[in-house]
């Protein structure tokens, strides 16, 4: 294995030597890279703690862009009140926020990411994780007990600011709990979206480059998978900072590789022993 990430990293014409290597060793060879290239997800998704300030900026922004419509009301012994008629479904570009009318039972949902929401009920805060109910608060548990939702028609903006930090904190609070669920979600869906755009592509490749100097479709595959191992790791780069040319670096190398890799594609060619 050693051996073929050296030719796939520097030395692209000794590749051909691989090219009768049996497919389920590639795609090991594969999966070892595309797990190598989501541990930086991994390391950044423990390190983060608390809800992204972006999702609590935009949720400060849609409580108070539509304050008229979402909920008025106190937390009073561990119970949420609600004291108006709300009805709506407030949505921006990553949180939705749902007020159902019921006052018997006043709930408010907060969802960010999809597959995670936050829902207030009248005596108690449900989390749920695609779905599946993992976690119940009493308003005690998240410090919210005497929060006031009036804040939000505050004019001094130190009262209404902490009162937005109460809130935030709490979030934080169940977001940090979560992190278990939403981690592991994180890295297997890091996983899978560099392996797939790296098979699929390599799989257009072969297709398209098959034939040359001889070689059947399924030698042509394994030798774009052993040369565009530099594109897996632009998208590491684009995944760690947003620099998207790096990918696309990273598969014109990948292509460079290939094509000095053919060029050393001869009848005959003895399979290096592993």
């Amino acid at each position: 294995m050693l051996k073929r990430i050296r030719a796939s990293l520097a030395n692209p014409s000794s590749i051909p030597q691989y090219k009768d290597d049996n497919i389920f060793l590639v795609l090991l060879y594969m999966f070892v890279l595309c797990f190598i290239a989501t541990l930086p997800t991994l390391v950044s998704s423990v390190k983060k703690s608390g809800a992204n300030s972006s999702t609590k900026y935009e949720i400060r922004e849609l409580l108070v862009e539509n304050r008229d419509e979402v909920i008025h009301g106190n937390i009073e012994n561990n119970t949420l009140t609600i004291t108006n008629e709300v009805d709506g479904f407030v949505l921006g570009g990553k949180v939705g926020i749902i007020l159902p009318t019921d006052k018997t039972d006043p709930v408010m949902l907060i969802q960010e990411r999809v597959y995670y929401s936050v829902k207030l009920n009248a005596n108690n805060v449900e989390v749920y994780f695609f779905g599946n109910k993992v976690k119940t608060y009493t308003y005690l548990d998240l410090g919210l007990e005497g929060m006031n939702f009036d804040f939000l028609y505050e004019n001094d903006y130190k009262i209404r600011n902490a009162n937005f930090e109460q809130l935030e904190a709490s979030y934080d609070k169940v977001v940090n709990d979560l992190k278990p669920y939403w981690v592991t979600f994180d890295v297997i869906s890091e996983f899978f979206r560099v392996f797939m755009i790296a098979f699929v592509f390599d799989l257009i490749c072969a297709l398209l480059l098959r034939g040359i100097r001889g070689l059947t479709f399924g030698e042509c595959l394994v030798i774009v998978m052993y040369s565009f191992i530099l594109e897996i790791v632009g998208q590491v780069i684009d995944s760690l900072y947003g620099l998207t040319l790096f990918s696309y670096i990273g598969s014109i190398i990948g292509l460079i590789y290939f094509f000095i890799a053919v060029r050393n594609v001869a009848s005959g060619n003895n399979k290096e022993e592993e």
